[in-house]
């Protein structure tokens, strides 16, 4: 086991760095050392820190930007964009399929579509829109320092038919500090459609929090539910009484809104119960709440963000496929399905089945627009349209009996390994 007193060294594991998994740091884990106060203590550092960077930048926003999330941790926008420019963008991110990172969790899959410079050509105004200097002073405001935020185009695909319950409709704070994530919304997305959950003003370390923090701390470690003991502590309704917090608030929003959020706050994705989808740009910023800086990200420095394309969060990493395009789908080594008493926050996420990557309908230039992943044979049946892979291999090596993620992209069908797909979604998108 490595040391992990040795991980701040690296940057982000440790008791002073972004690690929040009482399970995998078994310092940051340890009953013993929560009881003297290790978990409330670096929850009221980060955000005595998070306040005093906040002041900082206060001046840099304008006072109706800052005050909406000072007040209620979060921030709308309606008519972000100007209309035709939003017109544009809609055509742009509908009007192509690209590679794309996906994750089944429960009822849902998301997809994501890395927004960096190495995309730039292929979606120009969508890099330019998130890479706005307004939007990165927003993004960095709510999560209490200036960074590089991780932008996406996000598709989330509800299928209430498939049975078991989405991790990320129950209420949760995404870490121990404050955090920031924003979307903006290419469609309209109704209080039916799994609109975004928040709790106005939960983003407030007020005493009945931090005590709440310190009682879960203690037994976080041997909780029952996965995404609780990874640090992402879930809250009832009971609970958030008691902490004197209003009802859970739906956002339905209109399309071409922008919403930033404190994901210190508990916040979710409301169920849905029927079949829905929705593409939004979407950004979040994470970062050390302990170093004593402001700004000064490392992954703004050259190449950075080219190794942060090959190499997305831990998550959220794509299988290794042949290429050129194909539509080819394989679970990446080690992704299996991982019972509840098996996880150690290192190798994928609670009820996280398995990754896929999708291959893109554009011309084939003989690398990849993203990064090129090594050139391995896919075992198991090639998929819908790949024409030139050979897929050979048992049923084991095809995966039978794990669930192959979701079975439809927002802009084509394709074939999961030894699988059929059972038609579209509804509401599928259109230029």
């Amino acid at each position: 086991m490595p040391n992990p007193l040795a991980a701040p060294a690296r940057g982000a594991r440790g008791p002073l760095g972004q690690d929040k998994s009482f399970v995998a740091n078994p310092i940051l884990g340890s009953p013993a050392l929560n009881r003297q106060g290790l978990h409330r203590g670096r929850v009221a550092l980060a955000a005595r820190a998070a306040r005093l960077r906040r002041a900082w930048m206060a001046d840099r926003l304008d006072p109706a930007d800052r005050a909406a999330p000072a007040r209620g941790g979060f921030l709308i926008r309606p008519d972000y964009l100007p209309g035709e420019t939003f017109e544009a963008l809609r055509r742009e991110v509908l009007g192509r399929p690209l590679p794309a990172w996906e994750m089944r969790q429960g009822q849902t899959v998301t997809r994501m579509i890395p927004l960096t410079e190495a995309t730039r050509p292929l979606l120009p105004l969508a890099v330019a829109t998130v890479r706005a200097p307004r939007l990165d002073r927003l993004a960095g405001y709510a999560a209490g320092r200036a960074g590089a935020p991780i932008h996406v185009v996000q598709t989330v695909i509800a299928e209430p038919d498939r049975g078991e319950a989405d991790p990320q409709t129950e209420l949760h704070a995404d870490t121990f500090h404050a955090t920031s994530k924003f979307w903006l919304f290419l469609h309209d997305v109704g209080e039916q459609d799994g609109p975004f959950v928040f709790v106005p003003g939960a983003h407030r370390l007020t005493p009945e929090r931090l005590e709440w923090e310190y009682r879960q701390s203690l037994t976080a470690r041997d909780d029952p539910r996965p995404h609780h003991r990874f640090g992402s502590f879930r809250i009832t309704a009971a609970e958030l009484a008691a902490l004197g917090l209003p009802a859970p608030r739906r956002i339905a929003v209109r399309a071409n809104t922008l919403v930033v959020a404190d994901t210190f706050a508990f916040h979710g994705r409301a169920p849905s119960a029927r079949p829905t989808m929705r593409i939004e740009l979407h950004g979040h910023l994470r970062r050390n709440p302990f170093l004593p800086w402001n700004g000064l990200d490392p992954l703004r420095l050259p190449g950075a963000e080219r190794a942060r394309a090959r190499h997305p969060p831990r998550h959220a990493r794509p299988a290794r496929a042949a290429w050129p395009p194909g539509g080819m789908d394989q679970c990446r080594p080690g992704a299996r399905r991982c019972p509840a008493g098996d996880l150690t926050g290192r190798t994928c996420l609670p009820r996280a089945r398995c990754w896929r990557t999708v291959a893109a309908l554009v011309p084939w230039t003989g690398r990849m627009p993203h990064a090129q992943p090594r050139r391995r044979g896919l075992r198991g049946r090639k998929a819908a349209g790949d024409h030139r892979s050979r897929g050979r291999g048992s049923a084991r090596g095809r995966g039978a009996g794990r669930d192959q993620g979701d079975r439809h992209l927002p802009h084509r069908r394709i074939h999961p390994l030894g699988r059929r797909s059972r038609g579209t979604l509804p509401r599928d998108p259109g230029p």
